[in-house]
């Protein structure tokens, strides 16, 4: 008896453990995006992505421009792709579209054609 109770604590503590992990692990790689005062921002991962580019960061940019005296980027990712504005304290979204494979050139073409025309529309 002592040891059907002993298996069924440990069993249930390592429930709690894997739940515990799996929480942690969707929050450390979450949503792409985050809603703030009814905006859509970049997230913590997106902005570092936006910020400075790496590789393997699942982020290409493809345009760099001003609005104004605002700085923008238009970027396909894995996550979301779209054009962010560096104001009100962070990346703002201002066009966002779902995320694509990076490694499928032909299937990101055409959103990046359009996400180019909608970034000279909105540096003019």
């Amino acid at each position: 008896m002592k040891a059907a109770r002993s298996f069924k604590w440990t069993l249930g503590a390592m429930a709690v453990i894997a739940i515990a992990f799996a929480i942690r692990f969707l929050l450390a790689e979450g949503a792409p995006t985050i809603e703030r005062d009814g905006l859509t921002f970049a997230s913590p991962h997106l902005a570092t992505a936006l910020q400075r580019t790496q590789p393997g960061s699942g982020v290409r940019i493809i345009s760099t421009f001003r609005d104004g005296e605002v700085p923008c980027k238009a970027f396909v990712g894995e996550g979301a792709s779209g054009i962010a504005c560096r104001e009100r304290g962070g990346w703002h979204l201002r066009v966002v579209r779902s995320g694509v494979s990076l490694d499928d050139p032909a299937g990101t073409k055409a959103l990046e054609l359009a996400l180019r025309r909608s970034a000279a529309e909105m540096s003019q």
